[in-house]
């Protein structure tokens, strides 16, 4: 169980430094509850997780991190194909000088041949940048 959660982690920090979003997205079930340290959102499809992602690349790049490592610090037991992992990410610049790091807990569910990620919560935001982020308005029809 541990090695597939990791190899899912490892596969989000690389789809994300190498710029591929969807890449990432594929990994999240919409619609997905996101609580962001002081306040909750849903994600209600992959565009919604996109601007985000985006929001969160850019400031990567304005902090000049170009690597992120994920440490699982705690698995939950699976429960009718549901878990929970705590995981820190240690954010690098290129000399590979840990800079920050943020703490999330992902909500996982086993799909049989993958996990899928159908809530997150980061409980430490690894900086304060990410707190001004917020979702595009949903337009009525």
């Amino acid at each position: 169980m541990l090695g597939r959660v990791q190899a899912l982690l490892n596969d989000l920090t690389t789809q994300f430094e190498a710029g591929n979003l969807s890449g990432v997205i594929t990994h999240y079930d919409f619609p997905l509850h996101l609580d962001l340290e002081d306040r909750s959102v849903l994600l209600t499809g992959p565009a919604e997780m996109e601007a985000l992602l985006q929001h969160v690349m850019q400031t990567y790049h304005e902090k000049a991190w170009t690597r992120t490592v994920a440490q699982i610090t705690a698995l939950e037991l699976p429960r009718r194909g549901r878990m929970r992992a705590w995981v820190r990410y240690h954010h690098s610049d290129s000399t590979g000088k840990v800079m920050q790091h943020s703490d999330r807990i992902f909500h996982l569910r086993d799909r049989g041949n993958r996990f899928v990620i159908d809530a997150l919560e980061i409980t430490r935001l690894a900086t304060s940048e990410f707190r001004i982020w917020h979702p595009p308005r949903r337009r009525s029809a």
